[in-house]
């Protein structure tokens, strides 16, 4: 066990932290911050946020569903799996968000990271920011060097994507998180590098083949394998798309729902979200289309709907948008359907 961590008791639960004081000061009410607090949750694990000290914290609660996976757990619970991964990639120098503990009660387990003041998520700060601005440059050369030393460790991660990293724009700095599953392996091979590299394929819509291609092959170590980083970067391409295609169900399922990921409801109409997360227009925008470059189209509403997901897809898929694109779609009156469209340019 890591020194720096300390084992202590608070009712049923066991934990092992820098600073049990700080875990002691809340634990006894977190059922109630989990309600308070939350920041994502389904139904085997909470992620919540606390302060405590003056300091932020995040704390994801497992609790896994069947007796056999609770077995399991009791032998050794995914906190104390995740905790081991920080304690890895801390001893190796690799930047990750602060673990500040991590516990158990029965079948139920804990760990508590730090919150990393001024960061965001990566993949919204590239969607929103650097795709299109200065920090262009700047991002992808941190993202490289994050993704290099992933490498040069041998460090396999299953679940390594843009939203289980964080930036802090100010310093440029990625820092990882949600560790779940990291490890270093004796024989890193071309499969654990592709599966690194694949992190770089949320950006597939920005990037165009040379980018892409350039950047796999500062990735690779081999300067004059140009062939191999361009058979990579469309590998990646495919694989991308292929997962895409695979999760449609699932994501029809959200949109359908009206999921506030995707879509934001605005009076009578309910508005699209860019991949970025943000809404494509704004509510009062409805009644200014023209000044907007909007424009609405009536039609039957099956017409509507198929087309209202079929822009959902192709932005999924990273492709170009569409000039007849849905931005909005309206509520249904009488079969039909208000949809809401990019003005075409001649």
């Amino acid at each position: 066990m890591d020194k720096q961590f300390k084992e202590f008791t608070y009712g049923a639960w066991r934990f092992f932290a820098r600073e049990p004081e700080m875990i002691s000061s809340w634990i006894g009410s977190y059922q109630t911050l989990m309600h308070e607090s939350p920041v994502k949750s389904n139904r085997n694990r909470t992620v919540f946020a606390f302060e405590a000290g003056g300091r932020r914290f995040y704390a994801k609660l497992s609790n896994p569903e069947g007796k056999a996976q609770q077995i399991l757990s009791r032998i050794k619970s995914k906190a104390a799996k995740e905790a081991e991964a920080f304690i890895l990639l801390e001893s190796l120098s690799i930047p990750c968000a602060r673990l500040e503990a991590w516990g158990s009660s029965g079948h139920l387990s804990m760990i508590v990271t730090e919150e990393v003041a001024g960061a965001v998520p990566a993949r919204n700060y590239w969607f929103e920011t650097a795709s299109k601005g200065k920090e262009r440059e700047a991002f992808l050369s941190a993202l490289s060097g994050l993704l290099r030393l992933l490498i040069s460790r041998g460090i396999s991660h299953p679940d390594l994507h843009a939203g289980n990293i964080l930036i802090v724009p100010a310093e440029m700095r990625l820092v990882l998180v949600d560790c779940v599953g990291i490890v270093r392996k004796r024989n890193y091979n071309d499969n654990h590098v592709f599966n690194t590299l694949r992190t770089l394929g949320f950006m597939r819509g920005e990037l165009d083949e040379k980018e892409g291609t350039a950047l796999v092959l500062s990735l690779l170590g081999d300067a004059s394998n140009i062939s191999k980083a361009l058979e990579t970067w469309m590998k990646i391409i495919e694989f991308e798309e292929r997962d895409t295609l695979k999760s449609w169900p699932k994501r029809r399922r959200q949109i359908e729902a009206d999921d506030p990921r995707f879509v934001i409801r605005s009076g009578d109409y309910f508005i699209r979200c860019s991949i970025s997360g943000l809404p494509m227009m704004r509510g009062e925008d409805i009644s200014n289309l023209e000044q907007c470059g909007l424009s609405s189209v009536k039609m039957p509403s099956a017409e509507a709907e198929e087309r209202w997901l079929a822009s959902f897809m192709n932005e999924f898929l990273r492709r170009k948008p569409d000039p007849g694109e849905a931005i909005a779609i309206g509520m249904e009156e009488a079969g039909m359907r208000i949809v809401i469209v990019r003005q075409k340019h001649n």
